[in-house]
């Protein structure tokens, strides 16, 4: 019988355990696509702040003008003062006929409640109306997942509620520890998603974050709006950035880079038509891609979050003669740029 070596052994196991470490940490930093693919059917289900608001419109908007040539059905499956036990109730009717590949969960308002909050109460209180309401949304969230996967299995995502804002100087009265409650929702959508293999998207946080700092130097400012639940066109705006960029969507529509002295590399578009004279280099761009419209009523937007940061076309010159150029599009006039 021959002796094994103990040092052999153990340096293999070593070995096999270094490799298994490194396999695990690639997979977590591998990069998951959380965009929607062609033929997706994206099912946004919620309450009044979905059915009657524009934060899906314009998510879409981004896909129509980013992606044209994938084909993806968007559907608005929000109701009006619904509550998460209103979509079990109505899951069968109203959202699994859509057979959706992509099911967005926007819940949590309602389900805070609030006439609790316009009475007085003790801490002891509010704590324990807290848990009995975070109980029982965990509890059907839960039972709206499962069947979710089990009808049409979905990418799902879960969006953290928007803040209700109890601290806007209005002469409506506020309810009081509701905010607190929809923050702890929040916490229960991450503990949630990380259950059921989930994405998160954070509305919360960086809305209520906006609202304290507006409210510092102004306190009639409202990022929410002026019945402290319902966001108006700019705070939609904001919602629909928070969320492609969670998925990670590309920023830029198109990238040139014209080389007069040889190859020019272009990026989502078509250059042809390419001249070069002493004093002007001009060609024609077809680009695959439109950039993702902002609609008026929603620019002070851009004063809050840096949202045209999706609609990059990046234009660069290399090659050209050392001066002055000026640069039209279409015949129209765009500036005068020096050659750097």
């Amino acid at each position: 019988m021959k002796r094994r070596n103990p040092f052999k052994v153990i340096g293999k196991i070593a070995i096999a355990l270094f490799l298994f470490l490194l396999l695990s940490a690639f997979k977590q930093t591998e990069k998951i696509a959380l965009d929607f693919k062609n033929n997706d059917r994206v099912a946004f289900i919620g309450n009044s702040i979905t059915a009657g608001g524009l934060y899906h419109l314009y998510i879409q908007s981004y896909y129509q003008t980013r992606f044209p040539e994938r084909k993806i059905e968007f559907y608005n499956c929000g109701i009006s003062g619904d509550v998460a036990s209103g979509v079990i109730a109505r899951l069968e009717y109203d959202i699994l006929p859509h057979k959706p590949t992509v099911a967005i969960i926007k819940l949590g308002m309602n389900d805070a409640g609030t006439s609790f909050y316009e009475k007085k109460y003790t801490s002891e209180e509010l704590l324990s109306e807290q848990n009995r309401i975070l109980n029982k949304y965990k509890t059907e969230m839960r039972e709206i997942i499962q069947k979710l996967k089990v009808s049409s299995n979905p990418r799902i995502f879960i969006i953290k509620p928007t803040p209700y804002d109890q601290t806007v100087k209005l002469n409506k009265s506020a309810a009081v520890g509701k905010n607190q409650t929809l923050q702890k929702i929040g916490i229960a959508v991450e503990e949630l998603s990380k259950e059921v293999g989930a994405t998160v998207v954070d509305f919360y946080n960086p809305l209520n974050e906006l609202n304290m700092n507006g409210q510092k130097s102004d306190s009639s400012f409202t990022i929410i709006g002026k019945d402290r639940v319902h966001p108006g066109p700019v705070g939609h705006l904001l919602m629909a950035y928070l969320f492609l960029k969670r998925q990670q969507v590309p920023e830029i529509v198109s990238k040139v880079e014209v080389n007069v002295n040889g190859k020019n590399n272009v990026t989502n578009a078509i250059l042809s038509n390419f001249k070069k004279g002493k004093k002007e280099v001009s060609f024609e761009l077809k680009e695959n891609s439109l950039p993702f419209p902002i609609a008026k009523e929603a620019e002070s937007a851009l004063k809050s979050m840096p949202v045209n940061d999706f609609n990059r076309e990046l234009l660069n010159f290399k090659g050209i003669e050392y001066g002055n150029y000026k640069l039209s599009i279409d015949d129209i006039e765009i500036g005068t740029y020096t050659s750097q």
